[in-house]
């Protein structure tokens, strides 16, 4: 998980709506928030490791999925 602007940032490895992983937020009175779905293709399946923050612009990996089908680097503007 990271702290960003008072909220945290995660990913799940499963779950969603085709069960590919999630890029969730969780605020501090703990609202949680499903901000990304894996799962159709080319955005990826599976995200790994954690998620880093550049310029406010949360930046992951998944092991699946993308272009050749062997996962991706996906940025996400929350």
């Amino acid at each position: 998980m990271i702290a960003v602007n008072g909220a945290l940032y995660g990913t799940t490895n499963s779950g969603g709506l085709s069960g590919d992983g999630t890029v969730f937020s969780i605020t501090t009175a703990g609202t949680e928030e499903v901000l990304h779905s894996f799962g159709s293709g080319t955005d990826g399946a599976y995200p790994e490791a954690g998620l880093i923050d550049v310029k406010g612009t949360l930046y992951g990996t998944t092991s699946h999925g993308g272009a050749n089908g062997t996962g991706l680097v996906f940025a996400l503007a929350p």
